[in-house]
């Protein structure tokens, strides 16, 4: 009789062991012999079948010792004891320490047979009980694990019959868990699944063994989900050895996830850029519309390439390099800050582009998409912007040219007329003091003062050519910028009145450090002007007053003249600023009317402004700016 156990031979004595042996392969048992404990403790596997017959006394390590051993390494083959009569005692203290039987030497054959057959067939059921002690453990541990997991789980037979549902599952289905009240949902729960018909066909592929369901997506109208789509894995959970067999179905309702990612899509067709985008390997793994238009590809072409098929051949080990740099420290950044970028054509050709980079963590590792923009028109527009600039610029030279030579030939013939005016008019004026020293006892009274008149406008005029000259001087005289001391040009002015009017009474004050960046020589005859007018239109007020200041606006220095003098009315204040326009007359005041005109083309000049405010009789506030951009304060 063949058994598929093996009975294992411990013994010393050699004519024993080899007796045993021979008499149980007789009968068809399998048998592996041992001289010695150590040898069997060696050779054992825990995981075979069968039972042990052991001598009791055996040298190095007796029977009853081989015993504890296999029971402290939790080995749990039957043994059976052969013994002499002196042997017996420690027999039985085998038997209590676990040892199944004992046989006394000389022992009988058929009991020998019998106890090992026994010792057997006790090994098998053990081992089966063990075995479905294992398997139920394996399912009720399942079963727990099932409750833990957060998508639809569910246990099948090979029948597609129902066996565990989680309460995911029922949350997702919108089932109300069964009670120990309530009637079985299995019927319920298999009339759902299977009235999916893809779904009842994968399922019979897997039970026949045909494969397992990997990430099968199906979209369809589900009873009491509506239409969804979900997400179907499936394998067999126990091996097909064991009985009954059993399936793990797991679902994942995706419905929303198609939802974004159709609508990413949408995005992605729908950009004005092309997108491309790349694994940190430089491989391209999404492309939209506008790529395929741009470059001339078809999708299956890109995808999966990789990027340097769309970089010139004379970029791409520089790419490389930047690729490799942005992988290292990725963030958002656009490459054409850095320098001009060039793209490739299927054909060959090059095209200008703009490229932004966004790197993002997915569930495929670090991706980057790359906003690909076709700036081909934007280039061409600059180039032309920058050829009529270039233009623009040799018109303004040539006409800067041509006005500067008109003002040449303007001041040269300013400066003739004005020597062709002089001297006229100082033949005038002289030839009149002349007749005035000479004649004076023969001219009547009032001749006298008809000549006293000619040499007083004489003298006008020469003074009027000069400040139109000056005028006009001002408004073509190159203006150069240094840090300009207002403070102490009209302490300077001041002192020049005061020496010239010894007899007036006038207090100045002037603000000090009152620095500006401007032309010296401009703004000490603007100051100049100012503090004159400010020094004639005092006259008569005693003591006369005059201030001297400035005030920071933030983008611009605002200086003033105050003086407490007569005043004007302020209807006529645009006035004042105009050649030749005077709000007084010159029998009360002298002058020409050039000087605040004067004032104001060189304030301009500096790109300030100038006004002014006054009451009557109540002192008058003469006001210009030196924008910031020019000044030192």
């Amino acid at each position: 009789m063949q058994l598929d156990s093996t009975v294992f031979v411990v013994d010393d004595d050699e004519a024993v062991r080899e007796s045993i042996v021979m008499l149980l392969e007789a009968d068809g048992f399998t048998v592996a012999a041992f001289s010695s404990a150590q040898a069997f403790l060696h050779a054992y596997k825990p995981d075979c079948p069968g039972c042990l017959v052991l001598d009791v006394s055996m040298p190095g390590m007796n029977g009853l010792e081989l015993q504890q051993a296999l029971i402290q390494k939790q080995h749990t083959i039957p043994v059976i004891f052969i013994t002499g009569h002196g042997d017996v005692p420690m027999s039985v203290k085998a038997i209590r320490a676990g040892a199944i039987d004992f046989i006394e030497k000389p022992f009988n054959h058929d009991v020998l047979v019998s106890r090992i057959r026994d010792a057997i067939s006790l090994d098998r059921q053990f081992r089966e009980a063990e075995a479905n002690r294992v398997v139920n453990a394996i399912h009720n541990y399942a079963e727990s694990m099932v409750e833990t997991i957060t998508e639809p789980l569910l246990v099948l037979d090979d029948g597609l019959r129902v066996l565990t549902a989680n309460r995911s599952f029922y949350k997702t289905f919108h089932i109300s868990p069964p009670t120990s009240n309530a009637p079985d949902m299995s019927r319920q729960i298999e009339a759902i699944l299977w009235n999916i018909p893809r779904l009842k066909a994968h399922m019979d592929a897997v039970i026949a063994n045909k494969y397992e369901l990997r990430d099968v997506e199906i979209a369809q109208d589900i009873e009491n989900l509506g239409y969804k789509t979900l997400r179907f894995n499936a394998c067999e959970l126990w091996q097909p050895s064991l009985q009954p067999r059993r399936f793990l179905l797991t679902i994942e309702d995706i419905t929303q996830k198609k939802r974004s990612e159709q609508q990413a899509q949408a995005l992605l067709q729908s950009a004005p850029d092309a997108i491309v985008v790349v694994d940190e390997n430089g491989c391209i793994k999404i492309i939209n519309q506008r790529t395929e238009s741009m470059f001339g590809y078809q999708s299956a072409e890109l995808i999966g390439q990789p990027l340097e098929i769309l970089v010139p051949d004379r970029y791409r080990q520089q790419h490389f390099q930047y690729r490799e740099k942005f992988l290292q420290h990725p963030r958002s950044q656009a490459m054409s800050i850095v320098q001009d970028i060039y793209a490739k054509h299927k054909n060959g050709s090059e095209i200008p582009v703009d490229v932004s980079l966004s790197p993002f963590e997915s569930t495929e590792g670090l991706l980057v998409v790359g906003a690909v923009r076709d700036v081909s028109e934007h280039k061409y527009i600059e180039s032309e912007l920058r050829r009529h600039r270039d233009h623009l610029e040799d018109l303004v030279a040539q006409r800067t040219a041509d006005l500067q030579a008109s003002n040449k030939e303007l001041e040269s013939y300013s400066y003739s007329i004005a020597h062709d005016l002089r001297a006229p008019l100082r033949a005038i004026t002289s030839f009149s003091q002349i007749l005035q020293e000479d004649a004076k006892d023969k001219l009547s009274a009032d001749d006298l003062e008809h000549l006293n008149r000619v040499i007083v406008a004489g003298k006008k005029m020469a003074q009027l050519i000069d400040d139109i000259l000056e005028l006009s001087r001002i408004t073509r005289k190159e203006i150069h910028f240094s840090s300009v001391n207002l403070s102490k040009i009209s302490h300077d002015i001041v002192a020049r009145l005061t020496q010239l009017h010894p007899d007036r009474n006038v207090r100045c004050q002037v603000q000090e450090n009152l620095i500006v960046s401007g032309d010296a020589r401009l703004l000490e005859c603007a100051l100049q002007n100012l503090l004159e007018n400010a020094w004639k239109f005092t006259r008569g007020k005693t003591p006369a007053s005059i201030e001297i200041g400035a005030v920071d606006k933030g983008e611009e220095t605002q200086c003033y003249v105050k003086d407490n003098g007569i005043g004007f009315d302020m209807e006529y204040a645009e006035k004042l600023f105009r050649p030749f326009h005077r709000l007084h007359s010159a029998e009360d005041y002298d002058g020409t009317g050039v000087g605040l005109a004067t004032v104001r083309r060189i304030i301009q000049r500096h790109g300030g402004r100038v006004w002014a405010q006054s009451e009557l009789r109540q002192g008058a506030t003469f006001y210009f700016t030196i924008p910031i951009k020019t000044s030192l304060t």
